[in-house]
């Protein structure tokens, strides 16, 4: 069950109004989803990043194959007419975005193209930039290059609305689209309040950040959705003063990843007008994950077993009405400021 923390904005009440009580879809009818894989060059060496993107489509679907997921799609279909709002996904670390095609399929059929990659040194083929700067940094300019590349594509060009761009992410991808909007992590609290977000044991991370190098924030994203985003320590509440766009934070109530004190439920209380914070009833940090295949969830059960008498399908299925309805309102209202004014 999710449960939401409103804030005093009869907007916001509305739209926590609907996502609980019932407004009727995002769109009157859903659609079918298409899929496009990627491939485009790193900006930050040149080497090839790969991907997919999903868009609104009226072709059939037929079940694709995607890692070790399947995805009810039509393959390099020609999307639906009309122009559709962009929202850019973010994988947790040692990921890769087929492991949320819960997200992409649930957020096409809302009317949303989606697209995600594989951060270089930082997914589940290649880790060596884990605990550096190939996750501190280098994710925000994968997310600019991603939307560059998408808003070229010859086929998906005419489909993206370019005024109303999101950012979704968990965990790693979280704080990622957080970067994104104009946040600043304090990498000197690695030796001060990330002492206390450090898990114990021999094994714990130890990080290691170049002082020259900083992420780069993207004026085009308009909306911000994180889900159990890491990293909290990194920031206080001057670090996120320059986000001036629509905020939601998800978090996982039973988080056995995230230490409490620096969860999405303390990002939420760094901002001097606390943003939309939902709590994820009985869920661990993992739940944001697909619901994994039988041999899957045999050989990975950690990340596949959820608290007894939680449904990951059920939570999906409330999150995507919840995680559409926050990027159809902050995309459609205008409630961003513009990002041209040097905001």
């Amino acid at each position: 069950m999710l449960h939401c923390n409103k804030t005093t904005r009869l907007a916001t009440a509305l739209l926590t109004l609907c996502a609980f009580v019932g407004c009727g879809p995002v769109r009157a009818d859903d659609w079918n989803v298409g899929l496009k894989r990627l491939s485009m060059p790193d900006p930050v060496n040149g080497a090839a990043m790969v991907g997919i993107i999903t868009y609104p489509t009226t072709a059939l679907a037929s079940s694709l194959t995607v890692g070790r997921f399947r995805l009810a799609a039509a393959e390099d279909a020609s999307p639906a007419a009309g122009k559709f709002p962009l929202v850019i996904f973010s994988h947790g670390t040692g990921g890769q975005p087929e492991l949320y095609l819960w997200l992409f399929e649930g957020l096409t059929a809302k009317g949303f193209v989606v697209a995600g990659l594989a951060h270089p040194k930082d997914n589940s083929k290649d880790r060596s930039g884990s605990f550096g700067d190939a996750l501190l940094v280098d994710r925000a300019r994968h997310i600019s290059a991603l939307i560059d590349d998408v808003e070229h594509d010859a086929g998906l060009s005419e489909t993206i609305d370019g005024e109303k761009i999101g950012v979704v992410g968990h965990s790693a991808g979280g704080y990622t689209a957080i970067l994104s909007a104009g946040a600043m992590p304090d990498f000197s609290q690695f030796k001060g309040r990330c002492r206390e977000d450090a898990q114990p044991g021999p094994d714990r991370p130890s990080f290691a950040h170049n002082p020259s190098s900083l992420p780069v924030p993207d004026r085009r994203v308009r909306a911000v959705a994180a889900m159990a985003p890491a990293l909290g320590c990194l920031f206080d509440r001057d670090n996120l003063s320059a986000i001036h766009v629509p905020i939601r934070f998800y978090q996982a109530d039973n988080d056995e990843v995230l230490q409490p004190g620096f969860n999405g439920a303390y990002f939420a209380s760094q901002f001097v007008q606390p943003p939309d914070l939902v709590h994820v009833a009985n869920a661990g940090h993992f739940i944001f994950l697909n619901t994994c295949p039988f041999i899957m969830s045999l050989l990975a059960r950690e990340i596949c077993f959820d608290p007894r008498g939680t449904n990951r399908d059920d939570v999906h299925h409330r999150l995507i009405e919840d995680i559409a309805l926050f990027f159809r309102h902050a995309l459609d209202s205008g409630l961003h400021q513009n990002r041209d004014d040097g905001q």
